[in-house]
């Protein structure tokens, strides 16, 4: 199996750990306003809007114990360099089904499979965002220069 030749830079991964934080903190933070047993709940949709910010403050604190292992295992398998796109949707997978179960609690299996679902989806989709995010579009990073070097 051949390993990845992908690079990504410092600015890339900063990036890539705020959408690891944002997008997770704003969409199940709006989620979970929303519905109320599985069912939108048309006051929590009004309310949604105002629930944006408090979305992108608590959501990071609340998300840690979560994004922070994900973020761990990506460092691991960058330097490993198994960071490919495949593993992205894993370890997103992975973390999406560990808040979804958190989330569950004690409630029965057929509601919390239902219920895990959406995390799924989510944590993937996020896995798979970091990885644009960090290891996409190789055409933008800044090419090394080959060549003659000047002599001084």
């Amino acid at each position: 199996m051949s390993r990845p030749t992908r690079r990504t830079s410092p600015p890339r991964v900063i990036k890539a750990v705020v959408l690891a934080y944002a997008v997770p903190a704003i969409v199940v933070g709006q989620l979970l306003l929303m519905t109320s047993n599985g069912v939108i709940d048309p006051e929590g949709v009004g309310g949604s809007v105002g629930m944006l910010m408090m979305s992108l403050t608590i959501g990071p604190v609340i998300g840690s114990p979560f994004v922070l292992p994900a973020l761990l295992a990506w460092w691991g398998l960058h330097k490993l360099r198994w960071h490919t796109l495949w593993a992205a949707g894993l370890v997103g997978l992975a973390d999406g089904a560990a808040v979804g179960a958190n989330l569950a609690g004690d409630r029965s299996l057929s509601v919390a499979i239902v219920g895990v679902a959406p995390y799924l989806v989510i944590g993937t989709l996020t896995g798979l965002g970091v990885w644009w995010v960090a290891y996409g579009r190789q055409d933008r990073l800044a090419q090394p220069v080959v060549g003659d070097q000047p002599a001084t």
